[in-house]
């Protein structure tokens, strides 16, 4: 009866298809009508109508971010603005321990290399139960250094910790007397691949409720947790963290949820949200974009101001490829933090900076703005300012 049943439906769909062809060969009186959507022919493009509607209205997301953050500045009143601001950031991020809420790290020594003037160590801990972070970390040079050396975290960017790009700025680190660890981000070369794509699989997080960001930024502040177990390691002024495209972008997060950072190097990684991804149509990684993240006021000029009182260099160059058609941003005046006081415990529930990241030779460099040589330990001390290193930053026109 099914085979009858089916061979039923076999013929009835062969004589609809072949009337259907014989009306598609006749020129009757509809064949020449277009068939537009609706009873009058539209005024827009139907194709880019969704497209249109959702960057119109990020827009004006970001226009009100940019209003929310020049009023709050304006006033004298950004703590609270920047408050708000690192508590969405978390919600987007959800629940992530570290510090002394942090679960056991599991660590666990792999290898040891070493080369002149410095020494890799390569070990593997537990930024979440079960979640290892594979780092390398460069130690410097026992006789030309002797220890307990300052520290700097390199998250690395969408690519691997083995290249030229990363081994580099970790070798000079311990060359100048600072302990650099740094490790591949998730789904990235020695990290497992399989189910942790941060394109095609970081988008399965947005079912959870969370950001695939969670897992870069984890690792990131947990490499600080190892640290702390070190015991040549000095961790009195905090460390300094620095990355450049995925790696600055987990380094701009991280700097707004761990009070130990003293110092932030974001690099090549910030741009204003409007330019891109919006008004370019740009595909951007999944772990940028959490959810209601526009909503909730965060563009990236939020992120980066939102780290004062925190010593922070954003760095750009020509060769930047989301910053290449705009070229270099200037925070505008409003954006700046006011000249004040370093914040408090009871400001940010983190430590006072203190004597941020000198340099072996304790001279601050030309772009610190003498946040590197103790003046942040002065109750007088002013909060960072945007230097010539950040020269254009206009809020753009939607």
């Amino acid at each position: 009866m099914r085979i009858r049943a089916g061979i039923r439906v076999v013929c009835a769909l062969t004589v609809v298809m072949t009337m259907t062809d014989r009306v598609a060969g006749q020129s009757g009186p509809y064949a020449p009508q277009r068939f537009e959507l609706g009873p009058v022919p539209p005024t827009v493009d139907l194709r880019n109508m969704v497209r249109a509607h959702i960057v119109r209205r990020c827009c004006e997301l970001l226009d009100r971010a940019a209003a929310t953050r020049s009023q709050a500045i304006g006033s004298g009143r950004w703590q609270p603005w920047r408050d708000a601001v690192r508590r969405a950031v978390l919600d987007g991020l959800g629940e992530m321990p570290f510090g002394p809420d942090g679960p056991p790290l599991n660590v666990r020594a792999v290898s040891r290399h070493e080369r002149k003037g410095y020494v890799i160590e390569n070990v593997l801990f537990e930024s979440l139960p079960g979640w290892d972070v594979n780092a390398s970390v460069y130690l410097p040079s026992a006789g030309e250094h002797p220890p307990p050396w300052p520290a700097i975290v390199v998250p690395v960017g969408h690519s691997g910790k083995q290249m030229e790009s990363y081994q580099i700025p970790a070798q000079v680190f311990a060359r100048l007397g600072y302990v650099a660890v740094t490790f591949d981000p998730p789904g990235m070369a020695g990290e497992k691949r399989t189910g942790n794509d941060h394109f095609s699989d970081g988008v399965r997080c947005y079912l959870t409720g969370y950001s695939s960001n969670r897992y870069f930024v984890i690792d990131a502040i947990r490499c600080i947790d190892y640290l702390a177990t070190r015991k040549d390691v000095d961790m009195r002024n905090g460390v300094g963290m620095t990355g450049v495209s995925g790696g600055g972008t987990t380094t701009m997060f991280a700097t707004l949820l761990d009070g130990r950072i003293r110092a932030s190097g974001p690099s090549c990684c910030a741009v204003p949200n409007a330019y891109h991804p919006v008004l370019d149509g740009y595909a951007p990684c999944a772990e940028t974009l959490a959810a209601g993240r526009f909503a909730d006021g965060l563009d990236d000029v939020d992120l980066l101001v939102a780290a004062m009182p925190t010593p922070l260099l954003l760095m750009a160059g020509p060769g930047t490829r989301s910053s290449r058609s705009r070229g270099p941003v200037r925070l505008p005046p409003t954006s700046r933090p006011p000249t004040t006081r370093p914040a408090s415990a009871n400001d940010s529930g983190s430590t006072p900076i203190r004597a941020g990241m000198p340099t072996p030779s304790n001279r601050p460099s030309s772009s610190s703005n003498g946040w590197t040589d103790g003046s942040a330990a002065r109750p007088d001390a002013p909060c960072p300012r945007s230097s010539g290193a950040i020269s254009r930053w206009s809020r753009p026109t939607c």
